[in-house]
């Protein structure tokens, strides 16, 4: 029996000295599965899905050397047994070894490990229990149908499916590649965001918060589109632990900013009240004044899970203090149903919708009709694309108060709600003509305490 006699090796072992043994302590059991094994067995080859399976198993042991033992089945699946050697106890020691484990999935997921020259990240997910006995317990608890590991069964994989094709293996390599490039900058530099005011229409100087938008150069100084790898990581399954980087940095924003609000992009993928937030959700509920100012945008380039689900996840945000927005509204995969049920605060009309109006009377009407519906289902009404002043009109007279686009602000890496000089994206080697850049606004303005309904 592998655990039975994994938990004697320790026993036996001295390094761990005076510290107490597996069966004098909280014992907790997590589960870990390599989502992606299977399409890297196929794209890379079995060798390659097995090496990063290996790597995973060192960097575990590593990581809880002297508490906890750790087990693999030499593929996707793993253990860790972990004990509270240092006497924490309780709801403490559960919370944060459950924090340690979500930091090295994300970091893990977020790491690009190079095979035969190609870059390659593993989508790792994981769930845990609380051991029943601090005496003894059966070898069953580790089995694959154990409690822990029925809780890692039920978490579906977001990515796509994997498949035998030749040609399914060349996409997904050219894919895994474009992603690296982002995940690579990332861990090289840093998030990098850039900040795009929503404002009111009628005073400019009424801010109701501003956007993050990623920003990431690649190995060649180019930036990286984010529409294009955000919907790669997507399809790989990277996405939860890159949306949970994002969250991170617009949370420390938040911390060393107290005067501004400000928005994160989550992808469909991440609206799900589950493991992969515990760690924000135990930061916002400790700050509730930064909860308060950051709203967290969901973006529907991707299918949302069981609408439910979606929902429950609306719920827990507004209950901290969050303000949720929906994205892409008109051009999403949700019904007007679905989005009722969701309840979101914010409603993002979609800017195609705007482009649309301002060329026939039958889209104009489309337009205004969409502006109603939305200022039905949410406390603001926020119009995407504003890019000239006769947008901004048009955009008033359907009674829409928030507008968010060129003309009335480009993403600036700059901070100029803290008084530094905006940073026009042109000079930093975006197209004057990209969609990720636009005309300067000069000047600084602030972030209103309040905002009226739209």
């Amino acid at each position: 029996m592998m655990l039975a006699r994994a938990i004697k090796e320790d026993e036996a072992a001295s390094a761990y000295g005076a510290k107490p043994r597996w069966n004098e302590a909280d014992i907790l059991h997590f589960a870990f599965r390599i989502d992606n094994y299977e399409h890297l067995a196929v794209a890379y080859g079995g060798r390659c899905a097995q090496a990063v399976s290996a790597e995973l198993l060192r960097i575990l042991k590593a990581e809880f050397a002297g508490d906890g033992i750790i087990l693999s089945d030499g593929r996707d699946h793993l253990d860790a047994i972990v004990w509270d050697c240092e006497g924490v106890g309780g709801p403490d020691f559960r919370k944060r070894s459950v924090g340690r484990v979500q930091a090295l999935c994300q970091a893990l997921a977020l790491t690009t490990a190079a095979r035969a020259g190609e870059p390659i990240h593993a989508s790792l997910s994981f769930a845990w229990t609380l051991l029943p006995s601090a005496d003894h317990w059966p070898e069953q608890v580790v089995a694959r149908d154990g409690p822990t590991a029925m809780m890692l069964s039920a978490v579906p994989f977001s990515g796509r499916p994997w498949s035998r094709n030749a040609e399914w293996g060349a996409a997904y390599r050219e894919e895994m590649g474009q992603a690296a490039e982002m995940l690579g900058a990332i861990a090289r530099d840093g998030p990098i965001l850039a900040w795009q005011p929503i404002r009111n229409a009628a005073r400019h100087d009424v801010v109701l918060y501003r956007e993050g938008l990623v920003r990431a150069k690649n190995g060649k100084g180019r930036y990286c589109d984010p529409a294009v790898h955000v919907a790669i990581m997507e399809r790989l399954g990277l996405v939860r632990a890159f949306d949970q980087r994002m969250v991170e940095a617009v949370l420390d924003e938040l911390e060393r900013q107290p005067a501004v609000a400000l928005g994160v992009n989550v992808s469909a993928h991440s609206a799900v009240d589950d493991i992969w937030w515990r760690r924000a959700v135990e930061r916002l509920r400790g700050r509730p004044d930064v909860a308060r100012r950051l709203i967290v945008e969901i973006t529907e380039t991707a299918e949302l899970r069981p609408i439910t689900e979606a929902s429950a996840f609306v719920v827990r945000m507004q209950a901290l203090g969050c303000r949720v927005a929906l994205d892409d509204f008109g051009v999403g995969r949700l019904s007007v149903r679905d989005v009722a049920m969701l309840a979101p605060d914010i409603i993002k009309v979609d800017a195609s919708f705007l482009r649309r109006a301002m060329a026939s009377d039958k889209d104009a009407a489309v337009f205004r009709h969409l502006v109603g519906l939305a200022d039905n289902m949410a406390a603001q009404v926020i119009v995407e694309g504003v890019q000239t002043r006769t947008d901004s009109r048009f955009a008033s007279d359907a009674g829409v108060v928030w507008q968010q686009g060129y003309l009335l602000g480009e993403p600036s890496i700059g901070r100029c709600w803290d008084g530094r000089p905006c940073t026009d994206e042109r000079a930093c080697g975006l197209s004057a003509t990209s969609p990720w850049s636009a005309p300067h606004l000069n000047r600084s303005l602030p972030t209103p305490a309040g905002s009226a309904r739209s």
